[in-house]
């Protein structure tokens, strides 16, 4: 027996358990993507797009790192007129 066969037989037999993970996963994964294109953060969309953490790495970024110095707003981005005034 090799490592697809029991990995495969894990899935089948907790198929519920795999699908709320995934469903779990795709939600943070969306939430905290949209977020990085709002903020116009390239570096966190391109992890967040490349690494999967089962939403571990997404919740993070939701809710700590997107929170820090926002100053881009839909209409205008002054981020360079705030970065000269410190």
């Amino acid at each position: 027996m090799n490592d697809t066969t029991v990995i495969f037989g894990l899935i089948q037999n907790h198929m519920v358990v795999f699908g709320l993970i995934v469903v779990w996963s795709l939600v943070w994964k969306i939430l905290a993507m949209l977020r990085t294109f709002d903020r116009r953060d390239k570096a966190w969309f391109v992890v967040l797009l490349l690494v999967n953490t089962l939403g571990i790495l997404e919740i993070i970024y939701y809710f700590v790192f997107s929170k820090k110095d926002y100053c881009c707003s839909k209409d205008k981005c002054d981020c360079e007129l705030k970065m000269e005034d410190k």
